[in-house]
């Protein structure tokens, strides 16, 4: 190999190198914005993508491509950070019902599942919220999706955990459980075959709030009577968004709802 050849491909390396290093920054801005929650790819997954597709790129005439989604991811950012420019679309995701004491259950909507068997922090708040409510309007039962994961080799449900929270927090309060969801469609046709056996057709519905509006819609869609009534939100204030950091996590809570009451919408679910 000559001496210019070593050159040609020594900046052919540093060219790809560049390329794949402006791709990666454009794809972490992305992430920050909600690219991962809009998309349920795995942060890593776009992280190889965007090194792959940037070394590929940066040779070619298509390198200003990298650049200009750079740049406007970038400024997208700063709009968000300082500007209310996405509070008002997200927070029209809300739906807040009037509580009713004709409800004859609270349906509480689930969340992650831990390794040990334990409701994530997002579905426990719900469970918190459901169990309040039930206590405040004087309704005994509390309907659940037990959730469950195989982890090394040994599954694992959230069904003991849930009934244990509930005996602690919710005197008096019955629980049911439903199991075999993995997603709100199905969550939502279980929950209302349920309570069809028991005679259940006005259920007061507990969720996040951005997901509320989501959640009873399609619970609403297998025809039963819905209150919905969002849990009370521990993790972000709707009432003060207003600071860099809150508009972040609006927007990333936000964009994974758009998407999914699309998509819902989409395949007739609502």
């Amino acid at each position: 190999m000559t001496p210019r050849d070593a050159a040609v491909r020594s900046a052919v390396w540093i060219t790809a190198a560049g390329g794949a290093t402006l791709a990666l920054g454009a794809v972490e801005i992305a992430l920050t914005l909600g690219l991962r929650d809009a998309t349920s790819v795995g942060a890593t997954t776009w992280r190889l993508l965007a090194i792959a597709l940037g070394a590929l790129l940066a040779p070619t005439r298509a390198a200003r491509l990298l650049w200009l989604a750079a740049a406007a991811l970038a400024a997208l950012m700063l709009l968000v950070m300082f500007t209310p420019l996405v509070e008002q679309p997200a927070l029209s995701l809300l739906r807040a019902d009037a509580p009713s004491r004709d409800a004859q259950v609270i349906v509480v909507f689930s969340g992650a599942v831990t390794d040990d068997g334990r409701i994530g922090d997002i579905a426990l708040t719900r469970l918190v919220s459901g169990l309040d409510d039930a206590q405040q309007l004087g309704i005994p039962h509390v309907l659940l999706s037990e959730q469950r994961r195989v982890v090394n080799g040994r599954e694992v449900t959230t069904g003991a955990d849930q009934r244990g929270i509930v005996a602690l927090l919710g005197s008096g309060v019955e629980p049911h459980l439903v199991s075999g969801v993995t997603n709100t469609y199905n969550e939502s046709l279980a929950f209302a075959a349920y309570a069809r056996t028991r005679g259940w057709s006005h259920v007061h519905a507990v969720t996040s709030p951005l997901h509320a509006r989501r959640a009873c819609a399609t619970l609403e869609a297998t025809g039963l009577r819905v209150t919905c009534v969002p849990a009370t939100s521990r993790d972000l204030s709707f009432a003060r968004v207003n600071t860099p950091g809150a508009r972040l996590a609006l927007l990333r809570a936000a964009l994974h709802e758009w998407v999914g009451y699309r998509v819902y919408r989409w395949r007739g679910w609502l």
